[in-house]
């Protein structure tokens, strides 16, 4: 199950419009959910961790696709007995901030124990940020060091499939 949120300003809304209709061109199950508008676009990545945590309550093993990111062609995760699965950071933003070694735009989640466990750290972490301190991307990777999971590498299997259309650019994931 692919899931994402938008929320409901227009910008993002365009977003999600082309996300769910490319979904549907690639015959996908999805779900999308429309939200309020955060008041900046960083706490928006921040209440990421809680909402991907109860679609995995909710549909079991899923696959976090920023919604403004553009799929060109089916993603095809297969967790198995892997708690998460993560792609490596092209390398152009690498260089940009070493310390997000992982892209934050696909993200893969099991529903096993360790998964939950990994979505509960970075949940609490992205629960206690403030103003001026670095955001969820950067939490992310730092649950990752420390997280007993079982991680599986999905940049394999993202390979020109999936583009990132973010505010800094586009650029492939798993490039």
């Amino acid at each position: 199950m692919i899931v994402t949120f938008a929320t409901t300003d227009p910008h993002y809304a365009s977003f999600a419009d082309r996300f769910e209709a490319r979904m549907d061109e690639l015959g996908l199950a999805y779900h999308i959910e429309r939200v309020s508008p955060f008041p900046t676009p960083r706490q928006a990545c921040l209440a990421a961790p809680a909402w991907i945590k109860r679609q995995v309550r909710r549909f079991g093993p899923v696959t976090w696709i920023d919604v403004d990111t553009e799929v060109l062609q089916a993603p095809e995760i297969d967790l198995g007995e892997y708690d998460v699965g993560f792609a490596e950071n092209p390398e152009r933003w690498r260089r940009r901030c070493p310390e997000n070694a992982i892209a934050s735009a696909v993200l893969a989640f099991n529903d096993t124990p360790g998964a939950r466990r990994f979505l509960s750290d970075w949940q609490r972490l992205c629960e206690q940020w403030k103003p001026g301190e670095y955001g969820a991307h950067r939490r992310l990777c730092f649950v990752r060091e420390y997280a007993e999971v079982r991680e599986l590498d999905i940049t394999p299997l993202l390979r020109g499939k999936i583009v990132y259309r973010g505010a800094k650019g586009a650029v492939e994931v798993a490039a």
